[in-house]
């Protein structure tokens, strides 16, 4: 059996949908929101040309920092193309965010 921790692509379709929403839930979970901000106040990227975050899943953590530095580029990268793709669905039309797949181990940056 393959394991859908070490290959989401691979899980069964329900299995990654289940992934997709657990990971959204804990973006919105109060006790993570207070952990990203307390790290969001201390981050600034201002000038330093992008803000990127390697294995970031649906991109839960990282509209928020898309929102909250509105001027810079936020790229957001993970090895998962079905997580990328859902992450792209909830982004929306955010200007400054940029979704990808890649293994974070091999960055093309």
């Amino acid at each position: 059996m393959i394991d859908p921790f070490q290959n989401v692509a691979a899980a069964p379709p329900g299995m990654i949908d289940m992934f997709v929403e657990i990971l959204e839930k804990r973006g919105r979970d109060p006790e993570m929101v207070a952990i990203v901000d307390e790290y969001l106040d201390a981050l600034d990227p201002e000038g330093r040309g992008a803000v990127v975050e390697v294995g970031c899943g649906t991109g839960a953590v990282l509209r928020r920092i898309a929102a909250r530095f509105p001027k810079e580029k936020v790229i957001g990268i993970d090895a998962s193309a079905p997580l990328i793709t859902a992450g792209a669905e909830r982004a929306g039309d955010i200007s400054n965010l940029s979704l990808g797949v890649e293994d974070g181990a091999a960055l093309s940056l």
